[in-house]
């Protein structure tokens, strides 16, 4: 995520991270994944006699080099990258960047309000986005540190998570609500709305002082 400031999360542990913070995450995860599956692969690779294995295992690298153009774009698109941008590294046109990719954008929407709305349904308090995957990926960065590599922040991913502010948890909010009212035949169970609406009122509260 370049370009973009590195700051401390905020003060408020009850804010979740934003949506870029996550999708940022969710990038670097399919990094890891990638880096580590690729050095597993070069070991045994020198054998003649393995059947199919290695061609197995690079197909399953090119699956999951797609996995990572496809977080690589729910993270430039979560921060304004018009299809535009997008599609001249893609080799398309900003039409076809737009058919092929934006289910899977809104798809990356859809889940994390739903995955929001069910920790609320899970917990007794708001969820709770912890950056304790950004903390595994701070030491697995430092583990494979080159002398070569220009970026020697002590925290490299998770010094660049935010959590939301006030105004934009209320807007989150409205969407964790109709997440809930999706997800019940009826109306969701009465102690769940009173939590956000305990919520919302703390954030209104917060956002009126000066």
């Amino acid at each position: 995520m370049p370009q973009t400031p590195r700051t401390e999360l905020a003060s408020d542990p009850l804010a979740p991270l934003t949506s870029r913070s996550r999708a940022w995450v969710a990038l670097a995860e399919s990094a890891r994944t990638i880096s580590d599956f690729s050095r597993s692969l070069l070991p045994g690779a020198a054998h003649c006699t393995l059947g199919g294995v290695v061609t197995g295992d690079a197909v399953r690298l090119a699956a999951l080099a797609q996995r990572l153009i496809a977080a690589a774009i729910v993270m430039e698109r979560t921060c304004g990258a018009s299809w535009d941008e997008l599609a001249d590294p893609l080799g398309v046109t900003a039409a076809e960047a737009r058919e092929q990719w934006e289910p899977i954008v809104a798809q990356w929407e859809t889940d994390l309000e739903a995955e929001r709305a069910a920790s609320l349904a899970r917990t007794s308090l708001l969820p709770v986005d912890s950056p304790a995957t950004a903390v595994e990926l701070d030491d697995w960065v430092r583990r494979h540190r080159e002398p070569a590599d220009l970026d020697d922040h002590p925290h490299p991913v998770s010094g660049q998570l935010q959590r939301m502010d006030p105004l934009r948890e209320l807007l989150h909010l409205a969407g964790t609500r109709r997440a809930l009212l999706a997800a019940h035949d009826g109306p969701p169970p009465e102690v769940l709305l009173t939590r956000l609406a305990d919520r919302e009122r703390t954030l209104i509260a917060a956002a009126s002082q000066p």
